[in-house]
C-alpha cells in the first residue's frame, strides 16, 4: 500500500461508508492511481495530482507476510 486515505469533498449525504477497489485482476508491480477509483459523481478529489498511485502489488514469500524486496538498480559486481 502506498497511500491510506484519500480527501474528497462532497454533501454529507453521500459520504460513502466504505471506498472498495477491485485488485483481482492486477499483476505484480501494476499500480491503482487516484483518477482509477470509482466513486460516486458528488465527490470531489482534493488532490490536484491523479496520477499519484495509491497502491502497487508486489510479490510475497508465501513463508512470510513480508514483500519480496526488489533491487531496481544495477547489481554490484562480484568481487574476484
Amino acid at each position: 500500500m502506498i497511500r491510506s486515505a484519500l480527501k474528497y469533498i462532497c454533501p454529507a449525504e453521500q459520504i460513502p461508508q466504505k471506498i472498495e477497489v477491485d485488485v483481482s485482476n492486477l499483476d505484480i508491480e501494476d499500480r491503482v492511481y487516484m483518477r482509477d477509483i470509482e466513486v460516486h459523481p458528488s465527490l470531489k478529489l482534493l488532490s490536484k495530482n491523479e496520477n499519484l498511485p495509491i497502491c502497487k502489488c508486489v510479490a510475497t514469500n508465501l513463508d512470510s507476510p513480508e514483500p519480496v524486496a526488489t533491487n531496481l538498480e544495477r547489481p554490484e559486481p562480484a568481487e574476484v
